[in-house]
């Protein structure tokens, strides 16, 4: 069975290896933030997920050590040299384009006032039964009211 304290001892020690906060740990493997400080605080337990998201980015930390403590960590000696490195994953740039620069060939296809003026013409006058007004009541501060009805 799972140790809570254990396992959250040994994900410490892992934060401390690559000299990460937990946001941004959290960040490395793509889960929420809060869910770092739930588990490190003893709040939440670990989900499957949140564990396999971690050996999958972290490829020197083996399953068997981060549940039980049972195999070494890091996994292999080679790795052990690069311990100041993040795997922090790359990112795909292919389109050049990102929030705050925009694609110079983009041109909108038609402009708002096309469109309002190829709208089709209905009559919605027609459409919509005429009404008119049955009575209208004013109420005030002092709890009265008045009631207006037309002739």
């Amino acid at each position: 069975m799972l140790n809570i304290n254990e396992f959250t001892s040994r994900l410490q020690m892992l934060l401390d290896r690559y000299h990460l906060t937990a946001s941004a740990f959290a960040d490395s493997i793509n889960v929420q933030r809060s869910g770092i400080s739930h588990i490190l605080s003893g709040r939440n337990k670990p989900s499957l997920d949140f564990v396999m998201k971690i050996t999958n980015v972290y490829k020197d930390v083996s399953l068997e050590w981060l549940l039980y403590g049972t195999e070494e960590f890091p996994k292999t000696e080679n790795e052990t040299s690069d311990t100041n490195e993040t795997p922090y994953k790359e990112i795909d740039n292919t389109m050049g384009n990102d929030l705050f620069h925009s694609n110079e060939n983009f041109s909108p296809k038609k402009s708002n006032s096309e469109i309002i003026n190829n709208a089709p013409t209905t009559n919605l006058a027609s459409n919509i039964s005429k009404k008119e007004v049955e009575k209208i009541i004013i109420f005030y501060t002092d709890k009265t009211f008045d009631t207006y009805s037309p002739s």
